[in-house]
């Protein structure tokens, strides 16, 4: 009731949850916390999910309390997804690029990351990920800092690529090709 029963909440505070759990916290405690956590972020009482600003204010809570359980490694690749369109596809071939890491560090970054409910999917038969929009607008706008620095990541990633020309690009980079 005190997240008005709005989906993206909800799952981000089960992801929350999840992982205080998985970390050998009892239930009780875990839900402690996430209340003190909710009471100290500014979430104090049901909020009407018919009022974006409610909505908005808690979905940004609960994502700083998610995003605070992240490493700095974590968090900066978490970040760098904020130049994906929203409920696309991202394949984890394209992310090795994007994060300069090797294939098992992005399956443990995208594992990390669907823990704590940060994705919109996680498919490990296509190995793909997806960002809910109202998260990638929270990374765009909370913690990109502005189109010019979008565009610098933008363009960091196409960098990686190494091509001068589009025909250039290899045909087993299936995000680039589509």
């Amino acid at each position: 009731g005190r997240l008005g029963e709005y989906p993206l909440l909800l799952k981000l505070t089960n992801g929350m949850l999840h992982d205080r759990m998985h970390g050998g916290e009892p239930l009780q405690r875990a839900l402690d916390y996430l209340n003190r956590a909710f009471d100290k972020r500014g979430i104090t009482k049901a909020i009407q999910v018919e009022n974006s600003a409610d909505r908005n204010r808690a979905v940004d809570a609960s994502l700083s309390l998610s995003l605070e359980r992240l490493n700095e490694k974590r968090l900066d690749q978490f970040i760098r997804l904020a130049i994906f369109p929203d409920d696309t596809p991202i394949p984890f071939a394209t992310l090795e690029k994007l994060w300069d890491s090797d294939d098992l560090d992005v399956d443990e970054t995208c594992a990390a990351l669907n823990r704590l409910s940060l994705l919109l999917s996680y498919n490990l038969q296509t190995n793909t990920i997806a960002l809910h929009d109202m998260i990638r607008t929270y990374l765009r706008e909370q913690l990109i800092g502005g189109m010019d620095k979008l565009n610098a990541a933008n363009a960091e990633f196409l960098d990686r690529y190494s091509i001068t020309r589009w025909r250039d690009l290899q045909p087993d980079e299936p995000y680039l090709w589509d």
